[in-house]
């Protein structure tokens, strides 16, 4: 079996999405209420039409075991030690998740980690670096995981499993300290700013040098209100040049089925390129306007592009609703889900879909997101 035909088969495997916003609670919860009485891996098929169904070639086992040494805690906001040594930017890559933000090797893909349940979706290596569905001949050596729903393929990581390789996981809810995962590798949890995050290695300068980059996040803003403003960080000059494009990908946190804030999955600053493709077809875009009248539905993820000059300061705002049938943006936005916005083409869409965006936001696959498979 090649690896197109190897493929076609985890494909063939996942639930094509819905045009709905909401989990299917009641088979996630059964799976979860499995992971909470069951020890050992288990593979756990879940209703996900809110997730993104994704194509990936090989389900990489993680573990995760009961055993701690202590807690662990980093202080995130002193960072001023002159023996840490910072990575190479060639080599690394900043990784970011609410009000914390991490280095990590350039090449590593990304995934999904285990929830407060256990439940992981999806546990392994299921994009590049690129932000491309991975294949048997590029698999990545490692990953970075959020407990965000990714498919429909959920794993219950209870001790037991093999490790196949490295991996840090952001907002995953272990308790810290370090757990002997076997051949090597040792699993190490710090919490940091309310968070935590979690490397798995077998070489001990690699975590060290990890877990020494966590710091506050400084780039987006870490929450927003449901419906308040998303101001930030204003250029002190409106007239300033544009020189970078800055993804701020949210998730709406509910409590219950209608309240929440939005909370910040994922961040990343984009050079002049993607940002000129970017701009350049939204001014030929179509007028704004309601996408979907007569559509009634909960915005779940949503995006915030900051254009920034060259002193880091934001020159606009703008606001996306990935939606799979409303997909739209609005230009220079006061707030994320604004009722009239532009619609989403592939040329606008393109430029910033790359990285981990298709690991935290989803919708329609002309667009480059991830979507419906098979």
């Amino acid at each position: 079996m090649d690896d197109d035909e190897l493929e076609q088969m985890v494909r063939s495997g996942l639930v094509r999405r819905a045009d709905e916003t909401a989990v299917d609670v009641g088979l996630v919860a059964v799976a979860r209420s499995d992971a909470r009485r069951r020890r050992g891996l288990r593979a756990v098929v879940v209703g996900a039409t809110a997730a993104g169904v994704l194509a990936a070639s090989v389900v990489a086992g993680v573990v995760l075991s009961t055993g701690q040494s202590g807690p662990t805690a980093v202080d995130a906001s002193a960072r001023e030690d002159p023996s840490v040594t910072a990575p190479e930017a060639s080599a690394w890559r900043t990784e970011t998740w609410g009000d914390l933000q991490v280095d990590v090797p350039a090449d590593w893909g990304y995934g999904g980690a285990p929830d407060a349940d256990g439940v992981a979706c999806f546990a392994g290596v299921s994009l590049d670096a690129d932000g491309a569905p991975v294949r048997a001949r590029s698999m990545p050596p490692g990953y970075v995981g959020r407990p965000i729903l990714l498919t429909d393929v959920c794993l219950s990581i209870d001790a037991g499993a093999p490790v196949q390789g490295p991996y840090v996981w952001l907002g995953a809810q272990i308790e810290p300290g370090e757990v002997d995962l076997g051949d090597g590798y040792v699993q190490q949890t710090v919490s940091v700013v309310g968070s935590t995050v979690t490397v798995a290695s077998d070489d001990a300068d690699l975590r060290r040098r990890i877990i020494e980059s966590v710091r506050e996040s400084e780039r987006c803003r870490s929450e927003l209100d449901r419906s308040g403003p998303i101001q930030h960080d204003r250029s002190e000059n409106a007239d300033a040049e544009p020189v970078t494009l800055r993804v701020c990908a949210y998730r709406l946190v509910a409590e219950g089925s209608t309240v929440g804030d939005w909370e910040l999955t994922y961040a990343a600053d984009l050079d002049t390129t993607a940002l000129e493709a970017y701009v350049g077809a939204v001014a030929v875009g179509d007028p704004p306007r309601d996408q979907c009248p007569a559509i009634d539905y909960q915005l779940g993820e949503a995006v915030v592009l900051e254009i920034l000059d060259g002193d880091g300061g934001v020159l606009r705002q703008d606001a996306v609703n990935p939606f799979y049938s409303c997909a739209g943006i609005a230009v220079d936005a006061d707030r994320v889900w604004p009722l009239e916005t532009t619609a989403l083409t592939p040329d606008m869409a393109r430029p910033w879909v790359v990285g981990g965006v298709g690991a935290v936001i989803h919708g329609d696959p002309d667009l480059g997101f991830i979507g419906p498979q098979g």
